[in-house]
């Protein structure tokens, strides 16, 4: 992809008329029904086109799993959560799978080339079954809107894959994926970050109620309160006015969690079950 890249973003003639790439997922030796023994899967080639030439826009057109539909196969919603986060991280813009929806054969296809798909339309029972595919896409499609900016996210386990965005409505979406079979803790970090976006942004102007559960210090409890009592995260005064405000003095923050906290201040703290 990048020798490719290179060769067409160095020409001053052809480098005028293009907004942007596009490429394909296939190629992995892992999942492919019709593996390439020598490939490699290689994500990293997407930042170094990006890292060549920041301003052109970089698009995955075109996915798919191959052969016939694979139904209940976790191991494909997997295969599309890895390639999403990992393209995401690596500056790509737009994720398009080749198809929405194919028979129980993997078609119609004129060329024999049948294909799984997100769904698969049962035509004899007039039933549409929704693939793992359908779920793990709709983890990014559904929270993550047209504008959004990436943010940097990290993860401490090298099982937990992440990525995370900022929403133009001000929301932050952090989407997780975990493909061990070993139940992982997770627990956002992005509190104090937003806190420091708040006070450019505002974003958290008129929050009233706030419950945070598996709370803990550094969480949404604390930046809240420290929000509400006019604490910057240098633990300088904010705007006084903040504090003055009704809105804000009339605000309750609980946090829950099923074991002792540490005390927070400006937070309720209730310990219990919360399964």
């Amino acid at each position: 992809m990048f020798q490719r890249a290179r060769v067409l973003l160095s020409d001053p003639a052809a480098s005028r008329f293009i907004w942007g790439l596009a490429f394909h997922w296939y190629g992995d030796p892992r999942l492919e029904d019709w593996p390439d023994p020598g490939g490699q899967v290689c994500f990293e080639n997407v930042r170094h086109v990006h890292e060549f030439r920041p301003g052109v826009h970089l698009i995955m057109t075109e996915a798919c799993q191959e052969a016939t539909p694979k139904l209940g196969d976790w191991g494909v919603g997997e295969r599309y959560g890895e390639s999403i986060i990992k393209d995401l991280n690596n500056w790509t813009e737009g994720w398009i799978d080749w198809n929405l929806v194919l028979d129980l054969e993997g078609g119609p296809n004129h060329a024999g080339n049948y294909c799984t798909a997100l769904i698969i339309a049962d035509i004899e029972s007039d039933e549409l079954l929704f693939q793992s595919s359908y779920y793990y896409m709709g983890h990014f499609s559904r929270y993550i809107k047209p504008g959004a900016f990436r943010v940097a996210c990290a993860s401490n386990r090298d099982s937990l894959e992440v990525t995370a965005f900022l929403n133009p409505d001000g929301t932050l979406v952090t989407v997780v994926m975990n493909r061990t079979a070993k139940l992982q803790g997770f627990r956002a970090r992005s509190a104090f970050k937003l806190l420091q976006i708040d006070q450019e942004l505002d974003l958290l102007a008129g929050v009233r109620n706030v419950a945070d559960l598996c709370a803990a210090p550094g969480g949404w409890s604390q930046v809240l309160a420290m929000r509400l009592l006019g604490v910057g995260v240098d633990g300088k005064p904010l705007d006084t006015r903040l504090v003055e405000d009704e809105v804000h003095q009339s605000a309750r923050i609980v946090a829950v969690d099923k074991y002792k906290m540490q005390p927070i201040e400006g937070v309720v703290q209730v310990e219990g079950d919360i399964t």
